[in-house]
């Protein structure tokens, strides 16, 4: 960053240059000072999401904010013993630049700007910071993804902050998945709209999965699954991420048809194509008619039915 006095610059001048920027730039300019800070935010610059995450090995923190150009700037936090109670530590030797560009293709390209020095701030202030800096009411998204922090602590941090979507991970914890579950929809469950959460099924009994599938929440992602527990979930997106047969989807068609999983709105399996009666199997006893090339809708209940020449079966419900 260049050493030009910056803050000298005419106000309209300044409001330019800061505008011009780079990302990174701009929020390490932000934090330079409060008289900085206060300058950024009049820039008002737009951004479509504040996307943070907890992950492990190794485990850190995540805080991205993505900007109309498809570009993301932020920080990822490394999150030694010290920094778990809470989040109310400084934690300004453990942060480090990060940006991301969404290519044409779609693809992220990530790098590590140059690292320059932040003044002392901890978790929770970090967070409070980003989301005045660029105008967002929440964070929009916020992912757990096998995050081995003490799960109170993690809550602290993110305490009174909005969440849009939480989505939770537990899928290499040797432990029952509930118990993680459990406690992060209880800690959240006030500050967040919609839960996502991936579920490989480490469950005791039935009623522990009941209580869990039956809650209102926004996916499931299914890594493993008994196919009763299928019915019982109240998502509007449902994944199964591994192969089914084609009456397995063929029995499900006709419990949706039936009322089952009525908040659903999108639904995606795998199943395999090299059964070339795959899709008479899927459609077999369903009533429908020929909606597009590649899609069908049922009656009664409007759904588009794709099934892709790589086996990707997807359903789209009210459209």
């Amino acid at each position: 960053m260049t050493t030009f006095p910056i803050l000298l610059l005419p106000p309209k001048c300044l409001h330019h240059t800061l505008k011009s920027m780079k990302h990174m730039d701009f929020i390490y300019f932000s934090f330079a000072s409060k008289k900085c800070m206060n300058h950024a935010i009049d820039v008002n610059i737009k951004t479509t999401s504040l996307n943070m995450g907890c992950i492990q090995s190794p485990d850190y923190i995540v805080v991205e904010a993505t900007f109309k150009d498809r570009q993301s700037a932020g920080f990822h936090v490394n999150t030694d013993m010290h920094l778990t109670a809470g989040g109310d530590r400084d934690c300004s030797e453990q942060i480090s630049p990060m940006e991301t560009t969404y290519n044409a293709d779609g693809r992220l390209m990530r790098s590590a700007p140059e690292y320059r020095k932040m003044p002392k701030i901890t978790l929770h202030e970090l967070i409070e910071h980003f989301l005045v800096l660029v105008h967002r009411p929440r964070i929009q998204y916020l992912s757990f993804k096998n995050c081995m922090l003490d799960l109170n602590s993690i809550s602290e941090i993110f305490k009174g902050f909005p969440i849009g979507i939480l989505n939770i991970s537990a899928e290499r914890y040797d432990s029952n998945e509930n118990t993680f579950y459990s406690q992060i929809l209880h800690n959240f469950a006030d500050q967040t709209e919609q839960f996502a959460i991936e579920y490989g099924g480490i469950f005791h009994n039935r009623q522990q999965i009941h209580e869990l599938l039956a809650r209102d929440l926004h996916c499931v992602v299914f890594t493993k699954m008994a196919p009763s527990s299928l019915q019982i979930v109240n998502a509007t997106r449902i994944v199964l991420d591994f192969q089914v047969e084609p009456q397995f989807l063929n029995e499900f068609i006709k419990l949706w048809q039936r009322g089952s999983n009525p908040r659903m709105k999108y639904f995606q399996a795998r199943v395999d194509v090299k059964n070339e009666q795959c899709g008479s199997q899927i459609l077999n006893g369903v009533e429908t008619f020929s909606f597009e090339e590649y899609g069908r809708r049922a009656k009664g209940k409007t759904a588009r039915i794709f099934l892709r020449k790589n086996g990707l079966f997807k359903m789209y419900v009210g459209v």
